[in-house]
């Protein structure tokens, strides 16, 4: 997750869904890189029965939004757009099972006073069926659920039918599948494989771009402090800031306090810059870590050419390596910042 995370192209979605995600040995929480551009949705487990199976990171800009976590498999997010409340649902389906397409079936279908109208829905179903695995598909006793549910709630399939979602070891599968709505699909400007934001997982990520208007939350600017020129600041001041006469009204005192305010104010302006935050910044990467993902990446794409046992093997090498080489990376940034933090003490 570190590496497909840390990518600049993942990090631009407004909603990034994650199933079975890294499990933190000692927190019931899961890797959180992107604080300073979106929300982690990852309940707990006395919340859902479980350790959730699932996450979702959605974008700071969308504002109004609403998260319910139906259960350990199944969370969705409610939010607004131009067409109307748009509910998204990131769901995990375990293997020989059919339980949360049970569960997305009570939810969208057997309530029709509270029936939603707009519905996306992403996830690994571990389903196989030639509808969406292509003709050469096999086809699960449970799969029939799931063409159940479609029809039921009017479901379009957005990933082109065979479209290969997992792919390891020369074993091809169509299990990560994409549904909406209608009126949504009529949005939908692309549903396709995101090859370029492949990291260390066997499933291979997955794109849709909608073309909807939603609800943006309007940023407030702020003041880079830690670069502001002193000397600049009290020359302004000084200049513009005369030695007043002798107050003896409150009303007189009232102008000079907002004098006061204005020269601080346009000294500030004279002085200091505005901040740009770089949402993808992160001091702990390292050259070494861009280079073992670059050649992890160029291996995995040698693999998709040639679905050899050898070059798999490369890859595979390649991954583990990249990962160990990025996990030493953070752990060395961690170091520092704690080591610096305590030379610093208490601001």
């Amino acid at each position: 997750m570190a590496d497909f995370l840390a990518k600049p192209e993942v990090s631009k979605a407004d909603i990034i869904t994650v199933q079975e995600p890294w499990e933190n040995p000692y927190n019931d929480t899961t890797y959180h890189p992107l604080k300073q551009t979106h929300e982690l949705l990852f309940p707990s487990s006395a919340e859902t029965g479980g350790r959730a199976r699932v996450c979702i990171y959605i974008s700071k800009k969308l504002a109004g939004w609403t998260h319910y976590a139906h259960s350990e498999f199944c969370q969705e997010v409610r939010f607004q757009a131009g067409l109307g409340e748009i509910c998204f649902f990131n769901i995990y389906n375990e293997c020989g099972t059919t339980g949360t397409v049970d569960l997305l079936n009570t939810l969208l279908c057997d309530n029709q006073r509270h029936r939603r109208r707009h519905v996306m829905i992403a996830g690994d179903f571990n389903l196989h069926h030639p509808a969406w695995g292509g003709i050469q598909a096999t086809q699960d006793l449970g799969s029939d659920r799931l063409i159940e549910l479609c029809d039921e709630a009017d479901l379009d399939l957005w990933l082109e039918p065979g479209t290969i979602t997992r792919d390891q070891n020369g074993e091809q599968t169509t299990i990560d599948l994409l549904f909406g709505t209608p009126a949504l699909t009529e949005r939908l400007v692309v549903c396709e494989l995101a090859l370029e934001c492949h990291a260390d997982s066997d499933h291979l990520p997955i794109r849709a771009l909608l073309d909807i208007d939603t609800v943006p939350i309007i940023e407030t600017k702020r003041r880079l402090w830690k670069a502001i020129d002193t000397e600049k600041f009290d020359v302004f001041v000084a200049d513009n800031l005369p030695m007043p006469p002798p107050l003896t009204t409150p009303r007189q005192i009232d102008d000079a306090v907002d004098h006061l305010i204005d020269i601080v104010r346009r000294g500030v302006h004279e002085s200091t810059p505005w901040a740009r935050s770089s949402p993808h910044a992160n001091p702990s990467w390292t050259k070494e870590c861009g280079e073992a993902v670059k050649h992890s990446r160029r291996m995995f794409r040698q693999y998709l050419a040639t679905h050899s046992e050898e070059d798999w093997e490369t890859y595979r090498l390649a991954r583990n390596q990249k990962g160990k080489v990025i996990k030493a990376a953070l752990r060395r940034g961690f170091r520092n910042f704690i080591e610096e933090a305590v030379d610093q003490g208490p601001q």
